[in-house]
C-alpha cells in the first residue's frame, strides 16, 4: 500500500489524479519493467550547466525514445 501512497502523490504533484480504480498490480508490474539497467556505453551530460542535466548513454543514434521522471527539490 506504501508504493500506491507515494506514486499517488509523485503523480498528483505532477498533475495527476490516481482514483481507487488504479491497480496496484499493474503498477507494481510497470515499475518493475522501467529500472536501471547497465550498459556498456559511455555516459554523456546533456543540459545546461544550471539546470541539472541529464546523463545519457553517448549512443544517440540509435536512441528511439527517452523517458525522464525528472526531480523534485
Amino acid at each position: 500500500m506504501e508504493l500506491k501512497i507515494n506514486l499517488e502523490k509523485v503523480l498528483f504533484d505532477h498533475g495527476f489524479m490516481p482514483t481507487p480504480l488504479t491497480n496496484e498490480k499493474k503498477l507494481k508490474d510497470f515499475f518493475n519493467l522501467v529500472k536501471p539497467t547497465p550498459i556498456d556505453v559511455e555516459l554523456i551530460r546533456l543540459g545546461g550547466q544550471g539546470d541539472g542535466g541529464y546523463l545519457v548513454p553517448n549512443d544517440l543514434e540509435n536512441i528511439e525514445a527517452c523517458f525522464s521522471p525528472g526531480v523534485r527539490q
